[in-house]
């Protein structure tokens, strides 16, 4: 998976500070303070969306804290090292892979929701 400038300017208008990264040869893009769903704890972290497939998902969307939310019970099944830090990720399958990278957010987010 790829993404262009596009892209890029499309998140920007979620997380301003939006930017590539290069995880070995994999592109990912990070998105400091990621605003999440209604009722989560914390409310805004810094995520890092995995464009190509992985441990079985079609993308991953990794946060840099675990994410508490009443009614809701992810199954964190992830944690991982890239670009330097410590991530984590719940499991959340895409149905679809035709999707922009905003469009991945967005349905990984429903796994907060």
């Amino acid at each position: 998976m790829s993404y262009s400038a596009e892209d890029v300017a499309e998140l920007k208008m979620l997380c301003p500070e939006a930017a590539e990264g290069m995880e070995g040869s994999t592109p990912v893009l990070v998105l400091p303070s990621l605003v999440l769903p209604a009722g989560c704890v914390p409310p805004v972290v810094d995520a890092l969306l995995w464009l190509a497939a992985r441990d079985g998902y079609p993308s991953r969307l990794y946060l840099s804290q675990r994410v508490v939310k009443p009614g809701a019970q992810p199954n964190w099944n992830s944690d991982i090292r890239i670009l330097e830090r410590n991530w984590h990720a719940y499991s959340w399958n895409l149905n679809r892979t035709n999707l922009r990278p905003m469009q991945m957010i967005a349905e990984h987010l429903r796994g907060l929701q």
